[in-house]
């Protein structure tokens, strides 16, 4: 097949090497001008031999299981994988975009463990239009879902999966989700009350995509779907590139919960004293639309939303009286700091060196969300905290830091 503009109902192969060819239906693709473009698609689990034998792929309810999940359009346009033919009168009903469970269904459970229900518009995206909390039965009856940034990722993956390999670390691991009519017929029907009920509340108004990510600074709230249910909110503080491994922004996260993305007048009169905690991470869900846009604080000034120096001492620097500082870009520069300085908060010069994932920053926020219920913080959490006392004393420790580079600037 020569044509590689991948369209519903399209059927493509992904070969893996000594394994065979995985086939994947395609059930939505992104509008042309989307800022996001995304494929979402079905892929089923059984490698086949001959990959022609794709074209004859009965349909989803037939099926036993699949892996269901958001992919980039470049491999199937740059010819990587292939188009082997596609489903007979395609119906996007039959191919639904279905609601996943939300949760860590990989340890055994714990009492206050969060769970939830996502789902989506009816479209190849990654926004959230409702997250309805649960319990972890419910939440393990729904699809597990993954988003794919790249192809190799997904081969990789499906590589280990084949030969029974466990995934390491930083690979994407295959969640396969048992297929029937039953559970589609569910599944279905959740979504459109789900739909229904989003439908009511107002959407973001700023596009998700690229552009919007590196439009994004110091000043700007974003919304993103909370572990648990409902939407948190966050305010980028600080944004840099290197401004910590593997990642590009500080962010001062609230226990609010909203039903949808709420508006820029919900959070402008928030303080920095009514926040959970200080995060650090990438903001790639922003370009990926999981993490939307909301606007900008107005008259925002970065002296009113404190962070950390991020300080370590080496051994010298022990024997000198002096800390290192953290730049950008793994640069870093000595000062001499006082000890009781220091001490107003010796743990904050690991705290925004400390990377979150989108995943886990969602986690946290709604873990603080939910603490006034009695949900415990972990440990990692509690080290993230932002109290009113924290704040005095980074003020603080900012100050003193300024003046000491200050200091060795003039020689």
């Amino acid at each position: 097949m020569a044509n590689n503009t991948v369209q519903p109902g399209d059927i493509w192969t992904i070969p893996i090497q000594d394994v065979g060819h995985f086939a994947l239906v395609v059930a939505r693709v992104a509008p042309a001008n989307s800022k996001v473009p995304l494929v979402l698609a079905y892929l089923h689990m059984q490698p086949l031999v001959d990959p022609q034998l794709a074209a004859q792929m009965p349909p989803l309810a037939r099926w036993t299981d699949a892996w269901i999940g958001l992919l980039p359009p470049r491999p199937f346009a740059n010819g990587r994988w292939q188009r082997r033919g596609a489903v007979a009168d395609f119906d996007p009903a039959d191919w639904p975009v279905l609601p996943t469970g939300a949760g860590d269904f990989d340890r055994p459970a714990e009492p206050h463990d969060l769970y939830s229900i996502e789902t989506t518009d009816d479209t190849a995206t990654a926004t959230v239009a409702d997250n309805h909390p649960t319990d972890r039965e419910t939440a393990a009856h729904f699809p597990r879902f993954s988003f794919v940034s790249g192809a190799s990722r997904l081969e990789s993956a499906l590589r280990n999966h084949a030969r029974g390999r466990r995934p390491g670390f930083w690979d994407l691991t295959i969640q396969v989700t048992p297929i029937d009519p039953d559970r589609l017929a569910t599944w279905t029907a959740w979504a459109a009350a789900a739909r229904q009920r989003a439908a009511q509340r107002a959407q973001p108004s700023i596009p998700a995509g690229r552009t919007t990510d590196r439009s994004v600074r110091a000043g700007h709230w974003l919304a993103m779907p909370l572990l648990g249910g409902g939407i948190g909110v966050a305010l980028v503080v600080a944004r840099e590139p290197g401004l910590v491994l593997f990642g590009d922004a500080l962010l001062y996260g609230f226990p609010l919960i909203f039903e949808g993305c709420p508006r820029i007048e919900d959070l402008q009169d928030l303080a920095p004293e009514q926040a959970c905690a200080l995060l650090a991470t990438s903001l790639s869900a922003v370009a990926d639309g999981r993490w939307r846009l909301v606007g900008s604080q107005p008259n925002f000034k970065p002296a009113d939303w404190p962070y950390p120096p991020p300080w370590f001492q080496t051994r010298q620097d022990q024997a000198d009286g002096r800390i290192s500082l953290s730049r950008s870009k793994g640069q870093s520069v000595a000062v001499a700091i006082p000890c009781e300085i220091l001490d107003l908060d010796r743990q904050s010069g690991e705290l925004v060196s400390v990377m979150h994932s989108a995943g886990s920053v969602e986690v946290a926020l709604g873990s603080y969300a939910r603490a006034v219920a009695g949900h415990p913080l972990r440990d990692r959490q509690l080290q993230a905290r932002v109290t009113p006392e924290r704040i005095v004393a980074w003020r603080r420790q900012r100050a003193a830091v300024d003046q000491a580079l200050a200091a060795a600037a003039n020689g």
